[in-house]
């Protein structure tokens, strides 16, 4: 598969956390809603003769703080236990030479406060309790890792430009989420080396290599269909996180899963990955 990178810059706070199985089911929104000329939600969500949806998208990562793979974090005497993130020309350096470089001191990804106040309509009057703060993030810009052969550069733009018209995430209509698309862009993937690591959250497979580093995190899911609307039922799934490493050259790992009870309902699991070079000596 051919493999782009999206950047996208937020132009004000988000609340809805970047994982690339939130950003598959908005993109999926919009090739339902008609956007995406010669599509439709069928052949989405249909599968390629490898047995993979059409496009698959990684997390969309701060381009200062992409996450560092684990198998340079825990995978030898001195290990840098301590730097989960970096960013991503380092990263890459860090990836491709299996050496650490020089970095200079991190940059948090900036967190914005955003006081808001619940009114009355009747009495245009502040509500008793209404008065809340929401924390959001606000990075320079996001980096999205896409493979597809399917999907050319001009439908990738199509689409996270749609994506950008409509914002990211929750409270959208106070301001939240808003997008600048920046620029869609084919890259090359480097020689596959032995190990990769993962670029997104994923549902594991019986194949990964059980002497992976397998990196674990908890994600809620919220299925919004007819049956959700009425009643809220939150679902709960143990997913690999951006980070999991593996001796394989697989270019993407993961899989789509339904619920049990809920075929009307799949949930996105694949992770587009990148080639780790591994060390030749303790970090």
């Amino acid at each position: 598969m051919d493999t782009y990178l999206v950047r996208l810059r937020p132009v004000s706070p988000y609340l809805t956390p970047w994982r690339n199985c939130t950003l598959w089911g908005r993109l999926a929104w919009i090739v339902q809603s008609g956007h995406l000329p010669g599509w439709d939600i069928a052949r989405w969500l249909g599968l390629t003769p490898e047995g993979v949806p059409p496009v698959i998208v990684g997390d969309a990562f701060p381009i200062d703080a992409v996450p560092v793979p684990a198998k340079f974090r825990q995978g030898s005497q001195g290990a840098r236990k301590d730097l989960k993130v970096m960013p991503w020309d380092p990263w890459q350096v860090l990836c491709d030479e299996g050496n650490w470089p020089i970095l200079d001191q991190p940059t948090p990804t900036p967190r914005i406060e955003r006081m808001h106040v619940s009114m009355n309509r009747s009495s245009g009057s502040a509500m008793e309790g209404g008065l809340r703060t929401e924390i959001g993030n606000q990075p320079q810009e996001l980096l999205v890792v896409v493979q597809s052969n399917e999907l050319d550069q001009t439908g990738l733009e199509l689409l996270f430009q749609e994506l950008c018209i409509e914002g990211w995430g929750a409270n959208r209509s106070s301001g939240y989420g808003q997008l600048q698309f920046e620029s869609v862009k084919a890259i090359d993937r480097p020689a596959d080396t032995g190990w990769i690591v993962a670029l997104g959250h994923c549902h594991p497979t019986d194949d990964l290599p059980e002497q992976g580093y397998w990196q674990w995190t908890g994600v809620p899911v919220r299925p919004h269909d007819a049956q959700s609307r009425q009643g809220r039922q939150d679902y709960f799934a143990t997913m690999l996180s951006p980070g999991a490493s593996f001796p394989t050259n697989a270019h993407h790992i993961g899989r789509t899963i339904e619920w049990e009870g809920r075929k009307d309902y799949r949930h996105f699991g694949i992770a587009p990955t990148w080639p780790v070079t591994v060390p030749s000596k303790s970090p």
